[in-house]
């Protein structure tokens, strides 16, 4: 046998054999905390999910879920005026009675018999200005399609050719007015609406965030780790390349089609219809900060170093987000 072959066989020996080794836990038990979860917009009432955290040695719970908490009190403020106790549905789920409004602060202050008490706030900020949705289309593949099947390499030929299937990047830019007040926060959402005359209806939601203000904030407070590790999935931004001003921001969809031969005309009724439906959302920075950690947590690498999701409750784990619609832009897609 060859040294490395020698070599390369102990290593896995000890590798397999570290995997193992049991270790013993020398640090601190954390006692439970309250857990508060909850993102909120003008469009609905409150909601909120409170739950226990639990500590990740524990014997006597192997769920890797948190333990739900059916009798905590849930305060609601807003302006730092209490407002009302939201209700128990089901769950770990609260719910209050009223949405709240842009421009008020919303403060969560929640108790459960032996936990500590955990509270968080958030604005709810205004929404920016849509003013307008343009697009550009152009073809990147083409193949002929013969009795129902295309081919990259057709033969030579067209006498069997009815059609042709095609592969489009479209384009867009959505023109919107950033509010110049403070920093602002944003995101995009991009669906894509596939029906076919009411038969069926699919949506997707994979589209390519391609402008600059999708990569990495300068923004050293914000702690957040490189775009080109962590990826920006819940596509987020910041105003901090536009602050204040009129903004078109770039995006794309990559989509397929067929395109029939006059001859065959008839057959286009079966081809279903394509239709772009974008929304951008004003949100808070702390729901901002919480996205852009978030995918971070998605990396498998054994060795990376352990990165902590953004929370902004005291006393306790979790988020309290707000957004706000700044409105949707609709365009169909037929070619």
């Amino acid at each position: 046998m060859k040294p490395i072959q020698i070599l390369t066989g102990l290593l896995v020996v000890i590798l397999f054999t570290s995997c193992e080794k049991d270790i013993e836990f020398t640090g601190e038990i954390v006692d439970p905390m309250l857990v508060i979860n909850s993102f909120i917009t003008p469009d609905s009432v409150i909601t909120a999910n409170i739950t226990k955290s639990k500590f990740f040695l524990d014997e006597n719970d192997d769920s890797g879920n948190f333990i739900t908490v059916e009798n905590a009190e849930v305060r609601i403020y807003v302006n730092d005026v209490f407002k009302e106790k939201m209700s128990y549905i089901s769950n770990g789920n609260y719910k209050a009675s009223f949405a709240p409004a842009i421009g008020e602060t919303i403060k969560l202050e929640v108790s459960a018999p032996g936990l500590n008490t955990a509270w968080c706030e958030t604005k709810m900020e205004d929404a920016a200005q849509i003013i307008a949705l343009d697009s550009t289309s152009k073809i990147t593949k083409s193949y002929p399609i013969s009795n129902g099947y295309y081919d990259e390499t057709p033969a030579s030929g067209t006498e069997d050719t009815i059609g042709y299937y095609y592969k489009i990047r479209h384009d867009f830019s959505l023109h919107f007015k950033d509010q110049e007040s403070g920093q602002n926060y944003y995101r995009l959402l991009v669906k894509l609406v596939i029906s076919d005359e009411g038969n069926y209806n699919f949506e997707s939601y994979d589209f390519d965030f391609t402008d600059i203000v999708s990569g990495e904030s300068s923004d050293s407070e914000d702690n957040i780790v490189s775009e080109s590790i962590y990826p920006n999935t819940y596509h987020v931004f910041s105003d901090e390349l536009f602050n204040g001003k009129e903004y078109p921001l770039k995006f794309s969809v990559t989509t397929e089609q067929i395109k029939y031969l006059p001859k065959n005309a008839s057959m286009e009724g079966s081809q279903p219809t394509l239709k772009i439906v974008v929304e951008l959302q004003s949100i808070s920075k702390s729901y901002y900060l919480y996205l852009k950690s978030r995918p971070s947590c998605d990396i498998e690498d054994i060795f990376a170093e352990p990165i902590q999701i953004h929370c902004n409750v005291h006393d306790g784990i979790g988020i309290l987000g707000s957004y706000t619609s700044c409105g949707t832009k609709e365009l169909n897609l037929s070619f």
